[in-house]
Formats: C-alpha cells, structure tokens, sequence
C-alpha cells in the first residue's frame, strides 16, 4: 500500500522551522493523539506539550519534541504553530537546545519592566511550567 505526500510547514518564533512532504503527522492534541495524512478533512486543533511522529518520505518515523501550539489541515497542507519543535536524535543536542531555549526565556524575564510584580510573577510561573514540561517529556 502507497501513501500520498502532505506538505508539512512548522513555524516558530524564529521563522520557518521545517518544510517538505511527508507522508504523515501524529500529534498530540488536548483530545489525544490524532494522525494526519494526504487528503485529510480541514480541521483547526491545539496541540499539548508532548513528542510528535513524522512519517518521511522514505516511511521513517521521526520522533520529535513539540510544546504547545495550534495546527490546521487546509488544500493537502498540514500548518504547525508552535514557540519549540526539535527532532529528537541526540539527545545531548536536544538539551543543549532545551538548555539553550532555558536561558532566553530566564532573560527575556530579567528585562521585562512590568508596573504589577503579580503580573510578571504570574507569567514566570507559566513560563517555568513550560520549561519544567519541555524537560520532562525530553528525558523518557
């Protein structure tokens, strides 16, 4: 059995990560794992922090870590939003960027002048959850 080819197009804060065909996309969603191929019905979703699989093109499932974000199924076209996406494979590499990633929100943190210190508590907290799940996820 052959399968058709979907675009795949992940966009992050720092531009296009990823895009290509491939033939197809796991997520997991807030209702669970959803798999998406070629031709699939339009939809809209949120994705949870969690690993995400990638069938290429030669049938190889790659595995990858992928926070929260939005997705959408448009015209054979699978769109991923989303603040991190890394292929795991080395996993020195993946720390290194999770480490990496770490650092730039600690700082962006440190220079952020906010007038309510609840406020700036409130987005510290949300933002160390963040990376307490990034870790978490990156270690099974």
């Amino acid at each position: 059995m052959s399968f058709k080819a979907v675009k795949l197009i992940i966009n992050t804060p720092e531009g296009v990560f990823f895009e290509d065909e491939v033939l197809q996309v796991e997520l997991k969603t807030t209702n669970g794992y959803i798999g998406l191929l070629a031709n699939h019905a339009p939809i809209i979703g949120a994705i949870v922090p969690s690993i995400c699989y990638i069938r290429d093109l030669k049938n190889n499932r790659v595995k990858a870590l992928i926070n929260s974000g939005i997705f959408s199924v448009k015209d054979n076209t699978i769109s991923i939003i989303t603040d991190f996406f890394d292929i795991i494979g080395d996993n020195n590499k993946n720390q290194d960027v999770i480490k990496a990633r770490e650092e730039k929100i600690i700082n962006a943190l440190i220079n952020i002048e906010s007038s309510s210190l609840k406020s700036f508590d409130l987005i510290q907290t949300k933002l160390q959850k963040e990376i307490d799940k990034l870790k978490k996820i990156s270690n099974k």
